[in-house]
């Protein structure tokens, strides 16, 4: 048995409750952002789920939908809460995690979904209010974000949306949300040869390290050393 790092992100939620005449709809929430340093792995094949986002809710008290949920072994990353979730309307997403919550609304300015990390912002004076940031992480070898809320709608300025672009929650006047993704990575070295499949996803690498990026579904075919195995063996004597 060895052992991984693994990134899984939930999608975002899509913006919607907005009321007519009254509020724009709110930003999404952004998805679950969820990591293990050292996850045991075996050679098998692993599926994955990648979730998806949510097309915008442009429909009068209609809350957005919740972003589909990102699995991975053991790990289900949650998809984040559509704009009005909470039935109050112009009330940003909640985040994937339930941690954090959406802003609230300012006259016709919605409030922002809630980030991985942090709470969206409220609606301002002809300004919607910003999404929460995401939760950034280094799995890649460089530090990003992930699972940022939607920037909230508004008549005259939409709110920004969080920093993290994949899990990203729907931003308010148009926001379908974003995709999760999962982000594998092992020592190259301790490993045999891995696999992918699905449309887009890729093994890369940075250094010593290998890394697998599902953005759509599909399967991790993974193959660990042995003792039995004696192709294995040659790397070790």
């Amino acid at each position: 048995m060895s052992t991984l790092k693994a990134l899984v992100v939930g999608a975002g939620g899509a913006a919607g409750g907005g009321q007519s005449g009254t509020v724009y709809p709110a930003g999404g929430g952004g998805g679950e952002v969820l990591y293990n340093a050292a996850l045991s792995v075996t050679s098998q094949t692993y599926s994955v789920t990648v979730g998806t986002g949510k097309t915008y809710q442009p429909s009068s008290q209609v809350a957005g939908d919740t972003g589909g949920s990102s699995i991975f072994s053991t790990i289900t990353a949650r998809g984040g809460k559509g704009g009005g979730d909470t039935g109050i309307w112009g009330k940003g997403g909640t985040s994937g995690n339930t941690t954090y919550a959406g802003g609230v609304r300012y006259l016709f300015a919605a409030g922002g979904g809630a980030g991985d990390g942090a709470t969206g912002s409220n609606g301002s004076t002809n300004l919607g209010g910003n999404g929460g940031d995401g939760t950034a992480n280094s799995i890649t070898g460089s530090s990003v974000y992930y699972g940022g809320g939607g920037g909230g709608g508004d008549n005259i300025t939409q709110g920004t949306n969080g920093q993290g672009a994949y899990g990203c929650g729907g931003r308010g006047n148009t926001g379908t949300s974003a995709n999760g993704v999962v982000i594998l990575s092992w020592v190259t070295a301790d490993f045999g040869t891995c696999s992918v499949t699905g449309a887009g996803n890729a093994i890369t690498t940075n250094g010593a390290d290998s890394i697998a990026t599902f953005i759509v579904d599909g399967n991790f075919v993974c193959n660990v050393p042995t003792a039995s195995n004696p192709s294995f063996l040659l790397n070790f004597i």
